[in-house]
């Protein structure tokens, strides 16, 4: 009787294989171009969590100080950043005048340093007043310039939840927390700024104005 060969055969290359080698070698190409892409969204080395927010770049016109100065001279061609076009759209859009719209927003430049200082970048903290409030939502239309503005003074966006005041209790709380903390970091406040109703705000802050023309 011949001797039993124990030795098996080697299988050939593929045999087993659920897919041809070319084919799996092209799904991690894919596998690769896919995570690329991801990358490349997310930013490098960045997470798919939290995407980037694209935006065109910006050569800034101004610096953390120079942006809040107002000069309302019409000159061709000015600049649409720093708070000179803020103004010139709130007086356009809300029909305040000079004296009105600087007092508004000497209380939005206090709110935004606040809001950098607390770190609350998503509404979570503070609220505006309502004067306040009109002249942030005409600087967060201005979209673009709202970001790289906000990235200039507060380096972070700050975020505006256009709901908060539905949550009454939450919206006192908030209101409570801005007015001690703007005691507390300038000293005192404007109240013909952040004490009142809409319309209380409208007609003290148009009486002084007048009383500083006469």
């Amino acid at each position: 009787m011949g001797a039993v060969n124990s030795k098996r055969k080697s299988p050939p290359e593929n045999e087993g294989a659920t897919e041809p080698s070319a084919k799996r070698a092209c799904h991690r190409s894919d596998d690769v171009a896919n995570a690329e892409s991801l990358a490349v969204a997310a930013g490098a080395g960045g997470s798919t969590d939290t995407p980037n927010i694209v935006t065109t770049p910006r050569e800034d016109a101004f610096d953390q100080k120079t942006w809040w100065m107002v000069d309302l001279t019409p000159i061709a061609g000015s600049s649409p950043q720093g708070a000179s076009a803020l103004v010139k759209r709130c007086m356009r859009t809300h029909g305040w005048d000079e004296a009105k719209t600087r007092k508004v927003l000497d209380a939005y430049r206090q709110f935004m340093i606040l809001k950098k200082e607390l770190k609350d970048w998503d509404a979570n903290i503070l609220s505006p007043c309502y004067l306040v409030d009109q002249m942030w939502h005409c600087h967060i239309l201005d979209v673009m310039n709202y970001y790289h503005d906000m990235m200039l003074l507060c380096g972070h966006v700050v975020g505006h939840n256009p709901d908060g005041a539905l949550d009454y209790v939450a919206k006192q709380k908030r209101d409570d927390t801005t007015r001690a903390s703007l005691e507390e970091h300038f000293g005192s406040y404007d109240e013909t700024i952040w004490d009142y109703s809409p319309d209380e705000a409208s007609e003290i802050v148009n009486d002084v104005a007048n009383q500083s023309e006469g």
